[in-house]
C-alpha cells in the first residue's frame, strides 16, 4: 500500500459542492499504518468510511459532517464482533473476510452493516495462491486493469525509480468491507481505547481470476460505486448490497514465493516471475522419477568397471576350460 501522504492524494473525490478533496485522517493522525508491500491478518491497514462516522469526535466538534464525506482511518484486519467479551488473545474465530451470500445472516456482519459501518479497503493489489497440476501453490498479484480512470495523484507520484519499477503507476484498489467497533473488557488499568476491525467481503470469482481461485473481494469499480458503498445515510443496505458483485477488469502475474512469509516486507514481493514448467522446478514428483529412472538406465562409473572385470573373468575362465577339453580330447 501507498504511504499515508501519497494515499490521500490517491483518494481523492468530488465533494457535494463539485470540488476535488482529499479525504481527512480521522482524528487528524495516521496512527500505527505502515506502507507494506506485505500486508497479513491482524496487521493495521488504511481504509474509507463516511465522515459522518466521526461526528463525536472532539477534532471536528461544531461540524455537520455529511455522509457522503469521506476519511480514512487505520483499521484491524479481522473483523472482532462487538458481543464478543474475551481477552482479545482468545479470539480464535476467522473473520479476515466475509462471504457475500452470508453477510445478511451471521450477526457479525449483519449487526455492523445494518448499522451503516461499511467501509473500502485500500491497496495495491492483492495476492491469491494457484494451485498447479504439481501441487504446488504459486502465488499471484492481482490488480485493476491499467486505464485512463487513473487518479492525478499517480502522475504527481514521487516515489524512487526502485519502488515505481517494482510498482509501476495504477489505480489504488477499492475493496468492499464491513467494520465494528470492539471495546475490550475493563482491567484494573481502567477501559481500553476501542478498537476498530474490519472484514474483506468477497464474492465468487470473475473470469479474470477464477483460474487462480474460486473467491475474489468484492472490488467498487470507479468513484460512483465507492460513494454509494460508503453513504449509509443516502444509500439503504438493500440498494448498496448490489455493488457487491465480482469484477473482471483485473490482471495479475505471477510473484516470488517470499510473499509466502509476512514477514518480508520486500519490494520482491511485487516483482514479476517468470514461471518455469514443472519438468524443471526443484522438489517435484516429475524429477523424483526422472532421476531414479535415470540412475537405473545409467549405472555408475564404478558399477560399470566391476561389471566389465567380471565379463572378462568369466570370458577367460571359459576359455581355459575350452583347452583343457581339447587337451583331453587329444
Amino acid at each position: 500500500t501507498l504511504p499515508p501522504g501519497k494515499l490521500r492524494r490517491a483518494c481523492r473525490y468530488k465533494n457535494n459542492d463539485n470540488k476535488v478533496t482529499e479525504p481527512r485522517w480521522k482524528g487528524g493522525r495516521v496512527g500505527r499504518y505502515y506502507s507494506s508491500p506485505n500486508v497479513a491478518p491482524m496487521s493495521w491497514t488504511p481504509v474509507l468510511l463516511s465522515a459522518k462516522h466521526a461526528q463525536n469526535d472532539a477534532d471536528v466538534e461544531g461540524q455537520e459532517l455529511n455522509s457522503s464525506d469521506r476519511m480514512l482511518q487505520v483499521m484491524r484486519w479481522g473483523l472482532i464482533p462487538a458481543w464478543y467479551k474475551k481477552d482479545l488473545k482468545s479470539f480464535n474465530l476467522s473473520t479476515n473476510n466475509c462471504r457475500s451470500d452470508g453477510m445478511l445472516d451471521k450477526r457479525m456482519f449483519s449487526t455492523p452493516l445494518n448499522r451503516g459501518r461499511r467501509c473500502v479497503v485500500l491497496a495495491d493489489g492483492y495476492y491469491e495462491w494457484k494451485t498447479t497440476k504439481d501441487r504446488q501453490k504459486l502465488p499471484h498479484l492481482i490488480f485493476f486493469k491499467n486505464d485512463a480512470e487513473a487518479s492525478d495523484a499517480e502522475e504527481e507520484n514521487d516515489e524512487d525509480d526502485q519502488a515505481l519499477s517494482v510498482r509501476p503507476r495504477r489505480r489504488i484498489l477499492t475493496m468492499a468491507g464491513v467494520f465494528e467497533i470492539w471495546h475490550p473488557p475493563k482491567t484494573e488499568e481502567g477501559p481500553s481505547e476501542p478498537i476498530y476491525a474490519y472484514s474483506i467481503i468477497t464474492v465468487d470469482a470473475s473470469p479474470a481470476v477464477s483460474g487462480i481461485h474460486h473467491r475474489m473481494p468484492a472490488i467498487l469499480d470507479g468513484d460512483e460505486a465507492v460513494s454509494r458503498w460508503l453513504d449509509y445515510e443516502n444509500v439503504p443496505l438493500s440498494e448498496a448490497v448490489n455493488l457487491i458483485k465480482p469484477l473482471d477488469e483485473l490482471e495479475h502475474f505471477p510473484v516470488s514465493s517470499c510473499v509466502n512469509n509476512s514477514r518480508n516486507k520486500s519490494l520482491e514481493c511485487m516483482v514479476k516471475i517468470e514461471i518455469k514448467p514443472p519438468s524443471e522446478r526443484k522438489g517435484t514428483l516429475f524429477n523424483y522419477f526422472k532421476k531414479t529412472n535415470k540412475a537405473k538406465k545409467e549405472p555408475s562409473n564404478d558399477d560399470s568397471a566391476e561389471n566389465n572385470a567380471k565379463r572378462e573373468l568369466d570370458s577367460s575362465d571359459s576359455a581355459s576350460d575350452k583347452k583343457k577339453v581339447k587337451i583331453e580330447l587329444e
